[in-house]
């Protein structure tokens, strides 16, 4: 029995997670110049601060020249032959930006974020979903209007603040029944099944649980700093294959 695994632990800091200025929410407009650019330092977009994989490769004892079932013809010809294979990740979720609505700001072009007024407060959601805020929504705020009915600064939420979302678990397996027909002909049956669990991928993006709308109150209307859709299935495939 063969088994490995590996654990990361690590911070991912840029500018911006793409390989071109295009896609920055900070992109500042050209009166503005540079000035603004570094408001895109934050969390990449991929930072995943823990990950965990192990993968393990099994060949079951049992068939000719194994432990077990190595005397009777009919033993070694079912029993086997076997291995059993899987991989198993895990990772913490990536962190998001809080913006709202930039069509009162005087920095037209720019997106803008909120106000953190109080600290960071995760809630500890039993389960994503709707109705279920991963984080304290008190403790942000819409950047006040001025007089004139404008916004004059952007939020102090940054981009990429640490709020890290729902993380996600994985396990893929499979079962090989290996078949020696003659010398020269191979034979192996495969079962294969990836996401074995069913577990989702509750998606966590500034686009979605980032973005507060707001409503006639002044707060932000439903979606904000939760995770309501999710990605992913499990697979199951069969497969046979000749070698010779």
């Amino acid at each position: 029995m063969y088994v490995k695994g590996a654990y990361t632990y690590s911070k991912t800091i840029d500018l911006i997670s793409d390989e071109a200025w295009s896609g920055a929410s900070w992109s500042a407009p050209m009166f503005a110049g540079p000035g603004y650019l570094q408001h895109n330092r934050g969390m990449a977009d991929f930072d995943h601060r823990h990950i965990f994989r192990t993968a393990f490769v099994w060949d079951l004892p049992l068939g000719a020249g194994k432990t077990y079932a190595n005397t009777n013809q009919v033993g070694r010809a079912v029993l086997g032959g076997w291995q059993f294979n899987g991989i198993w990740s895990s990772s913490s979720g990536v962190p998001t930006g809080l913006y709202s609505d930039n069509s009162l700001m005087q920095q037209a072009g720019n997106a803008q974020t909120m106000d953190q007024i109080g600290p960071i407060r995760k809630v500890g959601c039993k389960g994503p979903g709707t109705g279920c805020q991963w984080y304290d929504p008190s403790s942000f705020a819409i950047v006040p209007v001025a007089s004139d009915g404008r916004q004059h600064r952007f939020g102090t939420a940054g981009r990429n603040i640490a709020l890290y979302g729902p993380g996600h678990s994985n396990l893929d397996l499979s079962l090989f029944k290996h078949f020696k027909l003659r010398e020269r002909y191979d034979m192996e049956f495969r079962v294969e099944s990836t996401n074995v669990l069913n577990h989702p991928t509750w998606n966590w993006s500034s686009g979605s649980n980032g973005f507060c709308t707001t409503t006639a109150s002044g707060t932000c209307a439903a979606g904000f700093l939760q995770s309501t859709s999710a990605s992913g299935y499990r697979i199951i495939q069969f497969g046979l294959r000749l070698a010779f």
